[in-house]
């Protein structure tokens, strides 16, 4: 899972048991997968493949409200949307999405606040095996743009 070490460095997660290790990963997936709200940047994107694989005057007719919660490419086109497309082209369209989601800073940020309070969370209740609960140190690999020594750090304006 790319996303776990652009959020958690390994030390973090040693602190964590094996269940809750597992259950921050399923965590972790869940909101990358189904955002409360989709971040503008991905939407953009989504919107420019979908065109790609059908015709640039295609109109999109995304559900109205969107229901958050729901798989991104859910939120973001209707079943009429979607039924244009074939299965190599529906393919195609989740993996930009899901690169969008793996790559996008703003996508990044949403899911980090998530998973840091998740992590609380873990920690805290590990405390009745003589843990004490804490805020992850961070990401320590050099891809992720939250760790401040990584080539990225910094290059994000952050809202």
């Amino acid at each position: 899972m790319p996303v776990l070490f652009q959020l958690f460095s390994a030390d973090d997660l040693q602190l964590l048991g094996p269940a809750e290790l597992i259950t921050l990963r399923k965590f972790i997936k869940e909101v990358a997968e189904r955002p409360p709200s989709v971040p503008e940047e991905i939407k953009q994107r989504a919107y420019e493949v979908f065109r790609q694989l059908t015709s640039p005057t295609t109109p999109i007719n995304p559900p109205n409200p969107p229901t958050p919660g729901l798989p991104i490419i859910d939120q973001l086109f209707s079943a009429n949307d979607l039924a244009q497309l074939d299965m190599q082209q529906r393919y195609i369209l989740d993996m930009a999405i899901a690169c969008e989601v793996l790559y996008s800073f703003r996508s990044l940020e949403a899911i980090k606040q998530r998973a840091d309070a998740k992590f609380r969370d873990l920690t805290r209740s590990m405390a009745a095996f003589n843990r004490v609960p804490q805020n992850p140190q961070g990401p320590d690999s050099d891809y992720a743009p939250f760790n401040p020594a990584s080539h990225l750090h910094g290059k994000y304006a952050v809202p």
